[in-house]
C-alpha cells in the first residue's frame, strides 16, 4: 500500500494486554486524529472516533453484534469495517487500514497528492 504513511500505534505486547478483546472499543490519537480502534470477530479496525451525527466519541460507544460501532449519545451505527452507515443510509465516518506486523500493529493515512 504504497499511497499510505504507515504509523506504529501499538507494539505486540500492548495488542496482547492493553488492546479491546472481541467487541471491544478503544480511542487512540494519531498524528492529532482522533481515531477508534474496534476489536471485531478477532480482527482490528480502524475509524474516526468522533460520530459524524453528533459529535460523540465512538470509543465510548459498543460494537453490536453485527460489527457496527453504536454512538453513545444518539444511537446511530457505523461498519466498523469501512465506516460505512449500519442501516445503508445516512451518516458515515472515514476508515484507516491496519496491519499487523511483526513487531505490532500499524495504521495508513493517505498520502497527499503533493507528498513525495
Amino acid at each position: 500500500m504504497a499511497n499510505y504513511r504507515w504509523h506504529k500505534i501499538a507494539s505486540t505486547y500492548e495488542l496482547a494486554h492493553h488492546f479491546p478483546t472481541d467487541k471491544g472499543l478503544k480511542y487512540i490519537e494519531v498524528i492529532g486524529k482522533s481515531i477508534c480502534i474496534v476489536n471485531w470477530e478477532s480482527n482490528y479496525y480502524a475509524i474516526d472516533d468522533k460520530c459524524s451525527h453528533a459529535g460523540g466519541s465512538l470509543s465510548m460507544g459498543k460494537c453490536d453484534e453485527s460489527g457496527n460501532v453504536i454512538c453513545p449519545i444518539h444511537r446511530i451505527g457505523f461498519r466498523c469495517k469501512d465506516g460505512g452507515p449500519a442501516g445503508g443510509k445516512g451518516y458515515f465516518v472515514n476508515s484507516y487500514p491496519l496491519e499487523n506486523r511483526e513487531d505490532g500493529l500499524y495504521i495508513g493515512f493517505k498520502k497527499k497528492w503533493f507528498e513525495f
